[in-house]
């Protein structure tokens, strides 16, 4: 296989890192015609037409979104899809990456550079052009009929690039289930996401607490034996809390970045990109040696304590007031004579 234009990989995470420091630029709508766009365009939860005649002088990044390249139109670089749909008519000079979502290549597409599909679908009409190569990949992780690998020899290390797909594709599966819960579960995602933003430092506390409390009740269980049963379903229900934080504090990054964009987005959407931006941050964060757990792990503790904060999202965090100390007793003045 060729190699990909790193360049498109790059720009993402760049692009997503500046989106929480604040950084990066208001979204713009969808882009009246004109004859050339210069610079690297980002669709997000949106749509994206690019007409006949038309050239982006730039990359195309589509997250969760649509996009029409029409007839006669010019990308003059890559294309990356993530979770999105793109519609191809025109003509593309660098590289597609697709990871998760469809790439349809219509009769009059042309591709100059290669195409990977990454857990996505790829329809391709017998009459479109694609010079590259084609690389269709599906992670093992979802390939069942594949025999059980009990191999003794050392494990091939993981390539940089599939470090960057399998992150990519595990925060949009993050995504995925975060815009399902928003869907279902609007207003208790809202409560929990309330109780970490008013108190962050005694959601990680008490998160902390849970972690280290956990084994122990657990082991209490086992050893009754008994009790095994109630403990498996107690480490699932750990895992569901977990889950329900993390789908939280996503949702929070995903008003915000809907705020930072000077847009209005449902509650789904936000959960959604939110949820991706804060995976794909801090499994990033996770492969720096030593400290790069740090991060994920503070994460967790603060998505465990505002769920138990939030009663599972029952009712809203209410901090406790603070009572006024009562007044030093004064002596009493002697009676004037």
């Amino acid at each position: 296989m060729k190699k990909i234009d790193f360049r498109i990989l790059a720009l993402v995470l760049m692009l997503l890192f500046s989106t929480i420091t604040g950084t990066a630029a208001a979204q713009s709508p969808t882009p009246q015609p004109v004859k050339t766009t210069s610079g690297d365009q980002v669709v997000i939860a949106n749509t994206y037409r690019l007409y006949s005649g038309e050239t982006l002088d730039g990359n195309l990044v589509v997250i969760g979104s649509t996009a029409f390249i029409e007839k006669d139109s010019n990308i003059t670089k890559g294309v990356f899809i993530l979770g999105g749909t793109i519609s191809v008519d025109g003509t593309i000079k660098g590289d597609v990456i697709a990871i998760g979502g469809v790439v349809n290549l219509e009769d009059t597409a042309v591709v100059d550079g290669d195409i990977t599909i990454v857990g996505a679908a790829f329809n391709r009409s017998p009459l479109a052009t694609v010079k590259g190569q084609i690389t269709e990949q599906s992670p093992a992780t979802f390939n069942y009929n594949a025999p059980p690998n009990i191999s003794l020899t050392p494990k091939t290390p993981e390539t940089t690039l599939s470090k960057v797909l399998r992150i990519s594709l595990e925060s949009f599966l993050l995504a995925a289930l975060a815009v399902i819960a928003a869907l279902l579960l609007p207003d208790p995602i809202k409560r929990v996401a309330s109780a970490f933003v008013e108190q962050p430092a005694i959601a990680g506390g008490v998160g902390l607490l849970v972690i280290v409390g956990y084994p122990l009740v657990l082991l209490i269980m086992i050893v009754t034996i008994l009790l095994i049963p109630v403990a498996i379903l107690a480490v699932l229900a750990l895992a569901v809390t977990l889950l329900y934080g993390w789908i939280a504090i996503g949702f929070e990054l995903g008003r915000q970045i809907s705020n930072l964009f000077h847009s209005t987005w449902a509650a789904a959407v936000e959960a959604g990109i939110g949820t991706f931006v804060l995976s794909l941050l801090a499994f990033a964060a996770s492969l720096i040696p030593c400290v790069g757990w740090i991060v994920t792990f503070l994460v967790m503790l603060i998505a465990i304590g505002s769920v138990v904060m939030a009663r599972f999202g029952s009712s809203k965090y209410r901090p406790i007031p603070r009572t006024a100390a009562p007044p030093a007793n004064t002596p009493a003045e002697p009676p004037s004579a």
